[in-house]
């Protein structure tokens, strides 16, 4: 798998998946406020403005599939999802 799979958390937090790469692994590490969830495999991190904008940045060259739910919610994850195709 080579696509990051974000969704939005009950609790209102993204969880992101991302394979293991090491870049992918330090563009998430910058994110204030994440926290590695081991037993989903999955980063949880929060749902703020400056969260956004850092995973449009890390991830803009990169196949992403972003919920519906989140697209809604988030117009700027629009931009990740077309990377990823219909």
């Amino acid at each position: 798998m080579n696509t990051v799979i974000i969704e939005k958390s009950d609790d209102g937090k993204l969880l992101i998946e991302i394979p293991y790469q090491e870049q992918w692994i330090e563009c998430i590490r910058k994110v204030p406020g994440r926290k590695w969830n081991s037993n989903s495999r999955k980063w949880i991190v929060p749902l703020t403005q400056e969260t956004v904008v850092n995973i449009c940045h890390f991830f803009k060259e990169t196949p992403v599939d972003v919920s519906p739910e989140l697209i809604t919610e988030i117009p700027q994850f629009a931009e990740l999802r077309r990377l990823s195709g219909p």
